[in-house]
Order: C-alpha cells, then structure tokens, then sequence
C-alpha cells in the first residue's frame, strides 16, 4: 500500500503534474492517520471502513484520471445497525484490483464495492471490470506479489481470534467467448 502510493506520487512529480502529487500526497497522510489507528483495533464500524475506502478510492482517481469510476455501498441495515468489520482487510482487495486490472486497461474502467448482509454474516464484493488475473503480464524479476496471501493469512489469524468464520474466493469474469470482463472478490467478513 505505501509502496503504490509512494510511486503513485512520484510519477505524477515526473510527469510534472505537482498539483495532483501534492494533493495525492495530502490524501496519503490522512489515509496513513486512518491506518494507523484502525492498525490498533480488531474491529471498525463498517461506516469508518466506507470513509477509509472511499478516501483511498478518491486519492486513486487522481492516478487513473476521468475514465475510473467507482461506487462502494452498503445494506443501510448494516450502518444503522453500528456493524463491526474486521479492520484493514478489504483495503487490499481494492487496491489489487484498481492497480493490477484497472490501471494497464485502456478505456472505461469500473470498480464495485458492495457490504450486504446475509444469514447474520458480512459479506463484501469487490468487483472490476479490468484485464483480469489471465491477461496480466509476468511479474519483474526478482519480485513476487504477496498482498492476496497475507491478507488471506491476516482474515484467517482474526477470525479465528474473533472467533468468526472468514474466507474469500477470487473469481476470472469472463464472456461467453473466455474474454475476461474483469475481476470478482468475494469475502466473508
């Protein structure tokens, strides 16, 4: 997370955009602030999560420009009700998907967030419409991804202590010809 942000801001500085590399930057010490403070709970509101991920959201959209539109909404039962999420365990998914199938696409590019309830369980669906996981290219030498399996690590070592039952699938949308259409996310928070 730091490390894309960090780049994030030094390519619009190369670019000479400083206004956008300031502005992302001020986003970036307030979505810092947010980390470090939901770092020390277990749990957060799903109403500061929205508000963390709307935030990093926003701050992304200086990066990927006009054609990155994005939504994030919840069952209104869910913030009524004050529900409790794990902290800092969707963050990773979006991230993945605005920075690894949104950001190589060319033309539209879609993200979906959606916390819904069912059977007294959370669930979160990250969805995009990007290059999906077959289409992306070989990783550069030397460095290997490790955002989807410690962030599976992490859901597993909190529910377990919270003892809940978490998981999450990562489904290749494709069209009727094995296109990919994109990217979806399902969790279990």
């Amino acid at each position: 997370f730091i490390h894309n942000c960090l780049n994030a801001i030094r390519a619009l500085s190369l670019k000479g955009d400083h206004d956008r590399a300031d502005e992302y930057l001020e986003g970036f010490a307030r979505l810092l602030r947010a980390v470090l403070e939901h770092s020390v709970r277990d749990r957060i509101t799903l109403e500061e999560e929205i508000v963390f991920l709307q935030d990093y959201v926003k701050l992304e959209q200086l990066r990927l420009g006009d054609d990155f539109t994005w939504s994030i909404t919840a069952d209104q039962t869910l913030i009524d009700e004050e529900q409790l999420i794990p902290s800092l365990l969707v963050q990773p998914f979006v991230e993945n998907a605005i920075w690894h199938g949104l950001a190589p696409k060319t033309g539209e590019k879609r993200l979906s967030v959606r916390f819904s309830e069912t059977d007294g369980v959370v669930n979160c669906t990250v969805e995009d419409n990007g290059i999906g996981r077959t289409e992306k290219k070989d990783p550069v030498a030397g460095r290997r991804s490790l955002g989807l399996k410690l962030t599976g690590e992490r859901l597993q070592l909190i529910t377990e202590r919270l003892e809940n039952e978490g998981a999450f699938r990562v489904d290749d949308l494709k069209d009727e010809h094995g296109a990919s259409l994109g990217t979806r996310v399902s969790m279990k928070l």
